[in-house]
């Protein structure tokens, strides 16, 4: 139940959650234990911290925030607050205690929560703008097109909030480290040896389609789709990707059946593990990206279009059936509509179905094709 207690002091008066050009990322944070925003400018990464008083040298585990999910960073040993700082009293030490306040248990913040909250962001941008900016250096527009590189593995800054002369201000701690959680190993068995490596450097990010997961990039003047793994668990292997669309690949299915073509793989460095891969890049229209977008538009549009894709869909996973291979991804929002308004199945990561006994079958396939002709009313 949440409590309606008010904040003891007031914040900055001006939202200044969105200030240009300074992006909020994530936030970490737990009852007793310190609170770590973390913001992007310019393509940097700055990762600001208010230490709990009782903040020691021992690592302190934290859950990401508006995570219920069991991935969790861990701070480096040694991190503490600086000696003579945080007293009781300090300012960063005030906002933590409401914040405690306003969170429940397992981590849930309330109306109280999410205010401390707005007003914690707004006083690291009141306090730290000018040092952020001068930190991230020229803007994206002059530095030139990002890398999957640089995407991936980003400049890192750690900040600190502390009560100096009655006011706060942020510090830069170069003392601070960032976890080191390496990409998780990918099972590439089953996948040609033959298709080229590219490493994250050659890799133009020409639009993120899912921040740290897919893109739209450029690598020697081609255009591809480009989906990579994740660090520790936050994201699901990308294996049975590859493998299926090798096998797609190997039966000579793909462009002309409206499935994905793959095209080559990421390493992060040559010689080293594969982390990514790239396919053929399938155009679609701003405003008809996949079918779930027509969620709200579903009765305005015609019959004779939503048979069309429904068959197109239809003919697709029957083709993958008769070659042995399992959409597993089977939902409206994995079916892409092209320029030519045609129907493509997307996403072979598998590990879904509305019904979780009939999982990467090809029942489970004809299920979710139920679903999406439900979706489409045809």
């Amino acid at each position: 139940m949440s409590t309606t207690h008010e904040a003891p002091f007031p914040g900055p008066e001006i939202d200044r959650l969105y200030l240009n050009g300074i992006h909020h990322y994530a936030v970490r944070f737990g009852i007793g234990k310190p609170c770590v925003f973390t913001l992007q400018c310019n393509r940097k990464i700055f990762h600001v911290a208010l230490m709990p008083v009782s903040a020691h040298s021992d690592s302190v585990s934290l859950r990401y925030g508006f995570d219920p999910g069991p991935f969790a960073s861990k701070f480096s040993q040694g991190l503490g607050p600086l000696p003579d700082y945080n007293p009781p009293n300090a300012i960063e030490a005030r906002y933590l205690d409401a914040l405690n306040m306003g969170t429940s248990e397992d981590g849930i913040l309330n109306d109280v929560g999410h205010r401390v909250f707005t007003q914690i962001h707004n006083l690291i941008l009141a306090t730290g703008e000018q040092m952020i900016r001068e930190l991230a250096g020229p803007t994206s527009e002059l530095a030139g097109a990002e890398t999957l590189e640089e995407a991936l593995n980003p400049e890192t800054f750690w900040l600190q909030m502390l009560t100096i002369d009655g006011e706060a201000r942020l510090i830069q701690r170069e003392d601070f480290t960032q976890p080191t959680v390496d990409f998780e190993p990918q099972d590439m068995s089953g996948v040609s040896a033959d298709l080229p490596i590219f490493r994250l450097a050659q890799v133009e990010i020409l639009e993120t389609i899912r921040p740290k997961r897919a893109f739209k990039v450029r690598v020697g003047g081609q255009v591809w789709f480009c989906k990579v793994a994740g660090r520790g668990f936050e994201l699901p292997p990308i294996s049975r990707d590859c493998q299926v669309l090798q096998k797609i690949r190997d039966t000579g299915m793909g462009l002309l059946h409206r499935v994905p073509r793959l095209e080559g793989l990421l390493g992060l460095r040559e010689g080293e593990e594969v982390i990514g891969f790239l396919t053929n890049y399938i155009e679609t229209n701003n405003d008809l990206r996949d079918l779930y977008t027509l969620r709200d538009d579903i009765d305005t549009t015609s019959s004779s279009r939503r048979e069309k894709w429904a068959g197109q869909i239809k003919q697709a996973i029957k083709q993958l059936h008769n070659q042995g291979v399992i959409w597993g991804d089977a939902t409206p929002s994995n079916v892409l509509i092209d320029r030519e308004d045609n129907a493509w199945l997307v996403d072979f990561g598998g590990g879904f179905n509305f019904n979780r006994e009939l999982m990467d079958t090809m029942e489970g396939d004809l299920e979710g094709l139920r679903v999406v002709y439900m979706f489409l009313k045809v």
